[in-house]
C-alpha cells in the first residue's frame, strides 16, 4: 500500500489479506503529508481526540456513510456501470461540510476464497480511493459486511467464527 492511500485507510481486514500498519509510513514526503496533499490524522497524546499530525490542528470526523443509495442498492451493486453517481455523491458530500466518508465492503464482492481477493473489486476500490484524494474527503473502509444473504459467499458461510 502506498503512503497516498494509507492515510485514507483506518484498517481494513479482509480473510486471508494483510493489514495497513500506517503509523509506520513515511511521513517525509511533501513535508510529512502523503502524496495526495492531506495531513495524517492521528491521536492526540491524551488519546481522547483527533489531531492533524504536521499542523497539530484538531481533526472531528465529520461525515457519512456510503454504503447504498436512495434505493438500496449496495456501493458495490452500482459503483462500476453507475460511476458518474458515486462522483456526484462524493462532490456533494464535500460540499455539504464533509471530511470523512466511510463505505462498507461487502466480503462476497471482495473475496473469491478466504485466500484470493478479487482484483476487479481492488482496482475499482482503488479508483474510490482516488476519488477520495482528488475530493479531499478522509476514506474510512469497514470490511467484512454480509448485508445482503444473496450475497455472502458459500465458502464464507460454511466458516465458523474463528475462521471468519
Amino acid at each position: 500500500m502506498t503512503a497516498s492511500s494509507c492515510y485514507l485507510v483506518a484498517t481494513v481486514l479482509f480473510a486471508g489479506a494483510a493489514t495497513a500498519d500506517c503509523s509506520k509510513q513515511s511521513q517525509t514526503a511533501s513535508a510529512g503529508k502523503p502524496s495526495g496533499g492531506m495531513e495524517w490524522v492521528g491521536v492526540s497524546s491524551d488519546g481522547k481526540s483527533f489531531l492533524l499530525l504536521e499542523s497539530k490542528k484538531p481533526f472531528v470526523p465529520w461525515g457519512f456513510n456510503y454504503d447504498h443509495d436512495e434505493s438500496g442498492r449496495l456501493l458495490e451493486d452500482y459503483w462500476q456501470a453507475e460511476w458518474e453517481k458515486v462522483v456526484r455523491d462524493f462532490r456533494r458530500m464535500k460540499q455539504m461540510g464533509a471530511n470523512v466518508v466511510r463505505i462498507h465492503l461487502q466480503t462476497g464482492k471482495f473475496m473469491r476464497s478466504a485466500e484470493q481477493a478479487d482484483q476487479a473489486a481492488l482496482r475499482q476500490l482503488a479508483r474510490l480511493v482516488a476519488l477520495a484524494e482528488e475530493t479531499r474527503l478522509y476514506l474510512d473502509l469497514t470490511g467484512l459486511g454480509c448485508y445482503h444473504k444473496k450475497d455472502v459467499p458459500a465458502w464464507y458461510d460454511q466458516m465458523d467464527e474463528a475462521q471468519r
